[in-house]
Order: C-alpha cells, then sequence, then structure tokens
C-alpha cells in the first residue's frame, strides 16, 4: 500500500473512531468549571507543557548537533 493510500486509510479509521467515542460518551457531563481553585492547575499545566517542549527541543538538539532545531 502506497504512502497516500495508508495515510488516508488512518486518517478515515481514526476519525471514524473518534465519532464512536464522542457518539457513545456523555458529552453533557463533561463540562468544566473554571473556578479560581482550578487556575494554579491550569497555569501548572500549560508551564509543564512549555517545559516539556523545551527539553525535546533541547534532546533533538543533542541528537542532531548542527543545525539546532529551534522551539
Amino acid at each position: 500500500m502506497n504512502f497516500s493510500r495508508q495515510f488516508w486509510v488512518r486518517a478515515v479509521l481514526g476519525v471514524a473512531l473518534l465519532g464512536v467515542i464522542l457518539w457513545r460518551a456523555d458529552l453533557s457531563s463533561l463540562t468544566a468549571h473554571l473556578t479560581p481553585a482550578v487556575w494554579p492547575a491550569v497555569f501548572l499545566g500549560v508551564a509543564l507543557l512549555i517545559g516539556a517542549q523545551g527539553l525535546a527541543a533541547l534532546r533533538w538538539g543533542l541528537i542532531l548537533w548542527e543545525p539546532r532545531p529551534g522551539w
């Protein structure tokens, strides 16, 4: 199977699987309430995400040496 066909088969299967999951899930119970007590956790999550991306860029820089990839 060539790359283009394999890509589209995987994309369609992924979208179909996501559709089945969302169809079966009770989306009305998945509400988030952003109260003041939740904001520290949100900021911590964003900080961890940025830190993980920075470490990934550093790791690839060490693997590839030159040219160093940016953020």
